[in-house]
């Protein structure tokens, strides 16, 4: 009776040992798989922390990039503004030279005349009182 208690008792010890070896590698899988999701995702997290620091700087890159854009654009906004103002300026130049033109030559049109004058003349003999009166404007 004693050797079939014993020989239950170590059939139910072996049972028992099986149970928990195929447990504990259960276990031992398991831990392992948990590991290796650990240290994945440590990697997952060191990658996007890399891409993180790297878009940080790409960001910073692109606004320096803006700022410098938009300054070039004000400076030539700047030159484009003075170059209409010398545009108009000149146009109304312009125009205020066509009205004075116009009105030279309008004016000019009916004062311009030929004479006639008299061949003969040979204008003032040099000695004469009237040549005299032309050198010195103080002579009577």
């Amino acid at each position: 009776a004693e050797a079939k208690q014993d020989a239950e008792h170590e059939g139910f010890c072996d049972t028992e040992m099986a149970k928990s070896k195929i447990t504990r590698t259960k276990l031992s899988e398991d831990i392992d798989a948990l590991s290796s999701a650990i240290e994945s995702g440590k990697a997952t997290v060191l990658e996007l922390t890399e891409s993180t620091a790297e878009l940080q700087k790409e960001l910073t890159l692109l606004g320096q990039g803006e700022a410098e854009a938009e300054k070039i654009r004000n400076e030539e906004k700047a030159k484009n503004e003075a170059t209409i103002a010398d545009a108009v300026a000149g146009q109304e130049a312009v125009a205020k030279a066509t009205v004075i033109l116009k009105d030279f030559y309008t004016k000019a049109a009916g004062a311009t005349a030929f004479l006639q004058t008299d061949s003969r003349n040979e204008g003032v003999k040099m000695g004469s009182d009237e040549w005299k009166a032309l050198a010195n404007p103080d002579y009577t």
